[in-house]
This record gives structure tokens, C-alpha cells and sequence, in this order.
């Protein structure tokens, strides 16, 4: 409709000149200085107004100040005549004390307070009419001039006399303290201690006899005289002068011994669990512990959950305290790398802290303590609370004292050690999602993430206290334990058997996670738990497995084994079998590297999770895996062994080699000449035996094998011949050293037995079976070191009998007139043997007639073969090393080396036998075969033997009446019906 025909405004044009317009860039920071500059001038301005506060301030209290000195000094030459004005100087003088030229103002009013005999009642009478107060200003001013004097070394004793003029005259009550404690009232004393008392008076005899003692400890125990309703008097105490300096000596040797009587040990729990609950913790020194334990009194009416708490949570943190020193120390020695490395870290032994530790172990050991500890159990097994606490305290008295007495008390408590278990076994946590899930079943399965405390306590405690109870226990009173005297029946130890094996596998994967998101193993804090409570756990199972090789309570071996250990399968998989031929110890089977070297090996091995956890197990818990794999085990780490003496890439038989002669009718002397460790340095070489006859000429044949096989056998033998005075045997036939070799041969005996070792050793090293039945307590020796009285049956069933029946004697022990000496025949003549130093004359009491029978067990397992399983010991290492044998029980070792009493299968050494001589018809070439009518026969009449027979048989073949462990397959045996090799 309508149109616009002329034309829009235009835009103005504007001249700029030369002028650019600005960056956005340029804007921003010109809007940021700006803003700077405002906030300048705002903090300029808030800190001027502060200034003038302050100034201001100043001003007014220098004016107060100076209006109340005048005033304190006009009401002070009135309180000469009149004592109504000492409360109203106390008050001003209290304002303005603060600097050195104030203390004589202060010495002039201390002056007239000290002659008043009364102060309370003429704190009263003042004008002011408010004693509380004045007596809180009172010790404030104290306070000041006190520290005043410590800091510029002046004469402090009219403080001091006032203070123990309101100490003498009971001028403190419930408010007061209070107020006077919460104000370094004890810090105060503390400082006075250390001024007026010189530390060389402390370590006297008994320091509190010494006059300034004396009186310090007067001003403490004053504080705790006055009857207050809170524990706040306790938990300043702890807090001001324990943990602030604790191993002091004027904590250590003054303050704790003399204190101790005065503190209440209810209010004292009170204290301590409420400063568990704070921001700064539960206190982690040695001393609070020592306080605590001279205090600690079980009544009726005690709080015994709350003790059990405090108990767990001081020990718990000590323990933690000190691995993180340890971690430090151990941190601070590697980066080191001075010749001097580490000196400085060690304690000294006159420092206060190995000297508390060691107060600390004598109350633990003594009586009292003991019988503390008993009466604290029964209450405390009500609540699984409390027996968390319990386990809490005894898992970290554990790591602190490992040898502590008072382990000893807590065996005989079955129901605590069916609490403990129980406890374990019920432990439970929530879930994110809120479900109750099982703390041991996420052990077992290697996922558990938290609680680790409580459930490492709880568990740790359970296999110290059990293993100890092991140890008390004979195999007798084990079978048919007494009332109260073993907490569980046979099922259900099965059942914590198969849950401790489940639980040390459990811990196993936690160490090596395939994870590191499941479980993080680089907290050392974490693993170091974990490697403390997996010690205990395979520690008692190795107890009760060694128990049930003699015993025999379970159902089998195979109730030992656990389908969780899978060992590799594959041939080209032996980094576990170099690691083991090297040499591994425990503490590289529970680090996390993945790496493993040792200082004789150029080469370093990179090992999976896998390859750790079943390196852990095998020098731990081998029992989970079956015996047949561990014996294929071992044959792998002997192979490597012998790869790396000959060469890896040299055919079987090839290789260095010991050419020796020898005369069958001075086999054991000439082999001992030859194949001495001076002659013959490595007996891992193969060995070639050219034997002659009794008149000196060598006998017809090559050695391939079977000579060598023969010559060892018939060496074994001779060597374990009782009429050679090197073996004897018990009366089951079974051989271990003769105790008194050295009448016979000598001193010359350790390398007889040496040899012998070394003997054994090159029987096991080449699998060659022989007959030889050790005795039952030698082998377990050989795998220990040690055995103890359960073995004695094994040597001598008459005496065993003997020392058990004493244990279980209804009368008096004293009537046998025993001591700790007895007699023995050698070669024919008695001889007196002292058990112990001074034996003959220390008579055997009820007290002390375990400890008899455990020393005359000892003395005849032990002490009387020492050197000759010393020796025996070397020699066989020399060849085998004992980390190696380890991995088997002392009936599996007997076993690999005499084979298996197992019948044999004739078919298996019909399928693996090689036929050889000369031809069935001479002048044929037909050699012998399976097929041949007189081969059938033969394995006919085999095959219709008794088990005797066949036993026979196998022994007039290969000298050994046993099967070889693995089949005949694996066995090298060779002579007279040879048997051919895969």
C-alpha cells in the first residue's frame, strides 16, 4: 500500500584520527588492574583500621595497667594491716603480671599471703567476696612467675611456697581443678621438675626418698587427692606430661612409679578411651601402656569392655608406631650408601625406651598381671565386642613381646579359644548396597579390602594362643584330650583345618593380586599385616600337619590338598624350579617384586603372580599340593641342577664324569678315600665305577649305569652298617647316628658322617631308590632341625612311656627322688649325665617336672647326636640343598628315598622294561622281545606272585623291594632285566 521513496539515515561517520580500536584482550586486563587497585586500597584501609585498634587498645590497657598498679600498690601497704585487700591485689596484679620488673610487686604480696595460716577463710573476708576466683588468679600468677624464673634462671621459691601452702590447706575443689588443670597446671609441675631436680638424683634407688622429689610429687598427688566427678584430672595427665615427653626420665622413673597408687583406674579407662576418640588419638608410647597396666584393677563393678578397648587400642597404636619407625629406618638404610649405613639408627642401650619396653615385659611375666589377665576373660568372652578387644591386645602384645609369659595363661581357656574361633568364623561387615557380608569368607576368597584389624587380630591371636596349647599337649593327651584341656572335637579341628588352609591361600592371593584394583599391595602398612598374620596361620597349620603325620587323626593326605594350587603343566615353564635350585627363602616368597635374583646367579628371573603365589605355598603350605607333583617338582629342580653342571645342550651320559676304582671287598673305605670333599669338590657329576674283584683285577663289564646303581647301594649299605659304629638302630629297626661314635673312631667322626650325607644326597640326586629306613625322629630333624618329646617313642617307646606317666602322677614327684642328672651305658659303662648346669643337685618338683621331662627328651634327641646330624646335615646339602627337601614331610622323605609301600604293577613294568644279553640261540640274530614264549612265561608266573614275591622280585632286578614313586617309567634303574626310557 505504501512505499518509501527516499532514503534511510545513513550511519554517522566518526574520525578517529590514528586512534586503534581495543582488544577484548586489552579490555580484560585493564579491568583486572583496576580491580586490584580497588582491593588494595580496601585491604590498605582494613589494615589501617586494625592497626588503629591495636594501638588504640595498647593505649587503654597501658593506661589500665599503670591505674591498677597504683591502685595495687595503695591497697597493698593496707594489706599489711588489713587482709580484706589481698583478694582485690590478687585480682590487679593478676591484669597486669607479665614482665620480669612486675615480680616485685608480686614478691611483696606473696610475702603477706605466705603468713596467713588461714588463706581460704580470709579469701573469703575480702572485699571482692569471691575465694574462688582469687585462688584460680592465685595459681595463674603462680604460673607466670614460675615460668618467668625457669626462663631467666631466678630463685622461684616463694611461687612454690605459695603453691603448696593452697595444696596444704585444701583450697582447691571440683570447679577450681578443673579450671586449673585445663590452664597447664600439670605442664607447670613438669617444668618445676625438671628445674629444681637433676636428672643423675633420679636414677637412685628410690629417687622419691630425695627432699625436692618429695615435694614435687606432693603438688601432683595433692591434684589427685581432691575428689572430682569427671576423669578430666586423668586425661590431662596423660595428655600434658605422659605423652608429651614420655620417655623423660622424669616421667619414666619419677612421676610413673610414684603416681601410679594415686590414680583411679576407673576414671584412668575413662581417660584413655576418651582420648582414643579425639582428633590427636589414642597415645602411642610405651610409657602410657606401662601406666595403664601399674593401674589396670579388675573389680566387680569395672567396666570390661571399655578396659578390653583401651587395652587393644593403646597396644594396637604402640604396634603401629613402631612399624612406621621400622619402615622409616628401613627406608633411610637403603637410600644410604656410606660405609657407616645405619649406625645412627640403632637405639642405644642405656636410652629410656628399651628400658620401658623391658619394664613393660617384666609386669606383663609377672603374677599379678597374670591373674588380672585371667579374671578379665571369663566377663570378657560375654560380648564379641570384647573378645575383639581381647585378640586386639594379645596380636599387638604379640609383635611387642613375642616371648612374653603371659601367652602362656591364655592356652588353658578353652572357652576363649572357641570364642576366638568363633568370633573369626562370624565377623561380618556391610556391604555398599547395606547386605551383612562375611569378613573370613572374603579372606578366604583374597578379596577382603577393609577391617583389616579386627580380622587379623581375631585370627592371629587364635593361631598363637592354639599353637601354644599344641605345644603343651603330648600326642597322647591330644588323641584323648582331658576335660577343658582341648576346645574342640575331631570335627570340628577338621573344619578349622580346612578354614586356616583356606584362609593362609586367601592371604596367599592378597600378597600376589592379579589386581592391583582388588588389593593394593604397595600399602606397606597393609602387607606388612598380611605378612605377619600369614605367618601365624602357616605356623599352626605346620603344627598340626606335623601332628597328623604321627597321628594320623584326618582323613587322608588328600584332605590336606587344595584344588586352588594349580602348578604349571607345561615343560618350557620352569622359572618356579630355577627359583627353587637357586635358593628362595620366606621373605622373597611374601615380597611383591617381581623379580628374583641372588648373588651367585648372574641372571635375574621374572616371575608371574602365579609363580610367586606357588613359590609362597610350596615353601609354606607344600602339603596343598600332592605329593606326586612335588616329587616331579623336585625332579625338574635336579634336572636344572644337573643342566647347569653339565651343559643343556649335551645327550644324556655326556657330560663331565668321577672315574673311580674300587674294591669290592673295601667298598666303604676306598669310596670315602676317593670321594672325599677334597678330592671330589662337586658329587653332582656323574659317576663311573670300575669295581674289582677279591683278587685285585677289575671286573669284566662297562659301567652304563647299573655298576654306579649297584656301587651307591652296596656304599649305603656299609655306611649304615651297626657293626661300623656310625648308625645304630631302635627298636624298630630303624637306623639314626650312634651317640657315641667318638669312643670308637674318634674325632675323626664328622667327616665320616659328612660323607655319608653327601652319600644320601647322590642317592636322591640320582633317583635311585635303596632300603633304608630312617628313624622317624632323625628324619623329622633332618627337616627342622629340632624335635621335641613327641618324637621320643620313635627312639626309645620304654622311656616316652616313662616320662608321660610322670606327667599324670597322683602322688608326690618328690618321693622318686629324681633330678635333672642321669645315667647312660657307654660301650659298657655308666656314665652321669647332667642335663642341665648343676643338674645333680636341683630335684624334680610338681613345679618343674614338665620342664624335666621336655630337658631329658631333649638331651636324648638332641644333645647326643648334635655333631653327628651337624655333619650329616652339611654333607647332604652338599648336594641337595634342605629348602628343596623341605617341601616334603618326614614320611614323604623316607618315601623319596625308599620308594612307596604300594603293591606293584605289573603291567606298567612289563609296558617299560627293556630286554637285553646275548641272543636265545647262539648264533641267531633273534634278540629278546615281549613276544618271546620264555618272556611270556616269565611275566605269567609274575603276574601270579604274591605281593611278597613280586616285592622279592623287583628287588633281585633293581636292589630295592619298592616301585620307583612316579612309575617305572621315569625310573633309570638298570640290571639285569633293563628297563627302557621314554
Amino acid at each position: 500500500m505504501y512505499s518509501f521513496d527516499g532514503t534511510f539515515k545513513a550511519q554517522p561517520i566518526v574520525s578517529l584520527g590514528n586512534a586503534k580500536p581495543a582488544s577484548p584482550k586489552s579490555i580484560i586486563e585493564a579491568s583486572r588492574k583496576s580491580r586490584e587497585q580497588r582491593q588494595k586500597a580496601k585491604n590498605f584501609e582494613k589494615a589501617a583500621l586494625i592497626v588503629q585498634k591495636f594501638m588504640r587498645s595498647c593505649c587503654v590497657r597501658l593506661k589500665l595497667k599503670r591505674r591498677l598498679m597504683t591502685e595495687f600498690e595503695e591497697r597493698l601497704s593496707m594489706c599489711r594491716t588489713d587482709t580484706r585487700y589481698i583478694g582485690s591485689s590478687i585480682y590487679r596484679l593478676n591484669y597486669f603480671f607479665q614482665t620480669p620488673r612486675d615480680r616485685k610487686c608480686w614478691l611483696a604480696l606473696a610475702q603477706i599471703i605466705l603468713t596467713q595460716k588461714n588463706l581460704l577463710e580470709v579469701l573469703q573476708k575480702s572485699e571482692t567476696g569471691c575465694s574462688i576466683l582469687q585462688i584460680r588468679y592465685l595459681v595463674l600468677i603462680c604460673k607466670k612467675d614460675i615460668n618467668l624464673c625457669i626462663s631467666n634462671n631466678e630463685n622461684m621459691s616463694l611461687s612454690l611456697r605459695v603453691l603448696e601452702t593452697l595444696c596444704t590447706q585444701n583450697s582447691f575443689n571440683d570447679s577450681i581443678s578443673r579450671d586449673v588443670l585445663e590452664n597447664g597446671y600439670f605442664p607447670l609441675l613438669l617444668a618445676i621438675a625438671k628445674k629444681k631436680i637433676p636428672e643423675d638424683a633420679l636414677y637412685r634407688p628410690d629417687p622419691s626418698r630425695d627432699e625436692r622429689c618429695k615435694f614435687v610429687l606432693s603438688l601432683f598427688k595433692f591434684v589427685f587427692s581432691i575428689q572430682m566427678s569427671s576423669y578430666v584430672r586423668e586425661k590431662l595427665f596423660i595428655s600434658d606430661v605422659i605423652a608429651v615427653d614420655p620417655y623423660s626420665p622424669y616421667v619414666t622413673e619419677l612421676l610413673i612409679p610414684a603416681m601410679a597408687e594415686s590414680l583411679d583406674a576407673s576414671k584412668l579407662t575413662r581417660a584413655f578411651d576418651e582420648l582414643s576418640k579425639s582428633e590427636d588419638g589414642t597415645p602411642r608410647d610405651l610409657s602410657s601402656l606401662y601406666l595403664y597396666l601399674r593401674c589396670l584393677k579388675i573389680s566387680q563393678n569395672a567396666n570390661i569392655g571399655m578396659i578390653c578397648s583401651v587395652l587393644a587400642n593403646i597396644t594396637s597404636a604402640i604396634v603401629d608406631e613402631d612399624n612406621k619407625k621400622s619402615r622409616l629406618a628401613t627406608s633411610q638404610l637403603d637410600g644410604d650408601e656410606s660405609e657407616d649405613e645405619g649406625e645412627d639408627m640403632d637405639f642405644e642401650e642405656s636410652s629410656p625406651e628399651p628400658k620401658m619396653r623391658s619394664r613393660i615385659a617384666d609386669l606383663l611375666d609377672s603374677p599379678e598381671f597374670v591373674s588380672s589377665l585371667k579374671s578379665l576373660l571369663p566377663a570378657a568372652m560375654d560380648k564379641q565386642s570384647s573378645v575383639v578387644n581381647i585378640s586386639r591386645f594379645v596380636y599387638s602384645i604379640m609383635q611387642l613381646y613375642p616371648k612374653s609369659k603371659m601367652f602362656f595363661a591364655l592356652p588353658t581357656n578353652s572357652k576363649l579359644l572357641r570364642q576366638l574361633w568363633s568370633s573369626f568364623v562370624t565377623l561380618s561387615a556391610k556391604t555398599p548396597s547395606g547386605q551383612q557380608t562375611s569378613l573370613a569368607g572374603q579372606l578366604i576368597s583374597g578379596t577382603l579390602t577393609s577391617h583389616y584389624d579386627e580380622v587379623f587380630s581375631v585370627l592371629g591371636s587364635f593361631c598363637r594362643i592354639f599353637g601354644l596349647l599344641l605345644v603343651t599337649l603330648h600326642d597322647e593327651e591330644f588323641l584323648h584330650p582331658r576335660e577343658f584341656s582341648f576346645p574342640f572335637s575331631r570335627d570340628e579341628l577338621l573344619s578349622v583345618i580346612t578354614t586356616l588352609r583356606d584362609a593362609a591361600l586367601g592371604i596367599t592371593e592378597m600378597l600376589h593380586p592379579e589386581s592391583r584394583f582388588m588389593f593394593k599391595a604397595s600399602d606397606v602398612a597393609t602387607t606388612h599385616k598380611l605378612t605377619v598374620v600369614f605367618k601365624l596361620v602357616y605356623q599352626l597349620l605346620r603344627q598340626l600337619h606335623d601332628r597328623d603325620q604321627r597321628l594320623s587323626f584326618s582323613p587322608g593326605a588328600e584332605f590336606w590338598i587344595s584344588s586352588r594350587v594349580i602348578l604349571p603343566k607345561s615343560p618350557q615353564d620352569v622359572s618356579i624350579c630355577e627359583v627353587l635350585r637357586r635358593g628362595v627363602d620366606l621373605e622373597c616368597a611374601l615380597s611383591a617384586e617381581q623379580s628374583f635374583s641372588v648373588d651367585d646367579a648372574p641372571n635375574s628371573l621374572m616371575l608371574t603372580v602365579r609363580d610367586k603365589r606357588i613359590l609362597l605355598v610350596l615353601s609354606c603350605l607344600p602339603y596343598c599340593i600332592h605329593f606326586h607333583h612335588r616329587v616331579k617338582l623336585f625332579r625338574k629342580i635336579i634336572m636344572l641342577d644337573r643342566m647347569s653342571v653339565e651343559g643343556a645342550n649335551l645327550p644324556a651320559g655326556v657330560g663331565p664324569s668321577i672315574d673311580i676304582h674300587v674294591r669290592r671287598t673295601h667298598l666303604y673305605e676306598d669310596a670315602y678315600e676317593k670321594l672325599s670333599l677334597q678330592n671330589e669338590p662337586d658329587l653332582r657329576k656323574r659317576i663311573r665305577v670300575t669295581m674289582k674283584n677279591m683278587a685285585g683285577l677289575d671286573e669284566a663289564g662297562i659301567d652304563g649305569g647299573g655298576i654306579t646303581r649297584e656301587f651307591l647301594q652296596e656304599l649305603v649299605k656299609a655306611a649304615f652298617d651297626p657293626k661300623r659304629a656310625f648308625f645304630t638302630t631302635t627298636s624298630q629297626q630303624n637306623f639314626y647316628p650312634f651317640p657315641h661314635v667318638s669312643h670308637i673312631v674318634g674325632e675323626s667322626f664328622r667327616s665320616h658322617y659328612y660323607f655319608i650325607g653327601r652319600v644320601v644326597g647322590k642317592l636322591l640326586y640320582e633317583n635311585l631308590l635303596v632300603e633304608l629306613p630312617l628313624a622317624p625322629f632323625f628324619l623329622a630333624k633332618i627337616l627342622s632341625g629340632h624335635v621335641d618329646i613327641n618324637y621320643l617313642a620313635s627312639l626309645d617307646q620304654q622311656l616316652h612311656e616313662n616320662l608321660m606317666s610322670l606327667k599324670t602322677c597322683q602322688g608326690d614327684v618328690e618321693d622318686l627322688t629324681l633330678t635333672f642328672c642321669g645315667t647312660q651305658s657307654v660301650l659298657g659303662n655308666m656314665e652321669e649325665i647332667e642335663l642341665i648346669p648343676g643338674g645333680k643337685d636341683i630335684p624334680v618338683t610338681e613345679s618343674n617336672k614338665v620342664f624335666y621331662m621336655h630337658t631329658v627328651a631333649d638331651y636324648w634327641l638332641n644333645k647326643q647326636i648334635r655333631a653327628q646330624y651337624s655333619s650329616f646335615v652339611q654333607g647332604l646339602s652338599n648336594l641337595i640343598s634342605l629348602k628343596w627337601l623341605r617341601m616334603f614331610s618326614a614320611p614323604e622323605l623316607q618315601t623319596l628315598l625308599s620308594g612307596a609301600q604300594i603293591s606293584i604293577d605289573v603291567e606298567d613294568m612289563r609296558k617299560n622294561v627293556r630286554y637285553d644279553g646275548p641272543p636265545p640261540t647262539v648264533g641267531s640274530e633273534e634278540r629278546w622281545s615281549d613276544e618271546h614264549p620264555y618272556i611270556q612265561m616269565l611275566w605269567k608266573v609274575v603276574q601270579g606272585m604274591t605281593d611278597e614275591q613280586k616285592s622279592l622280585f623287583l628287588k633281585f632286578i633293581t636292589s630295592c623291594s619298592r616301585p620307583p614313586l612316579l612309575g617305572f617309567k621315569v625310573s633309570t634303574l638298570r640290571h639285569g632285566m633293563n628297563q627302557k626310557t621314554e
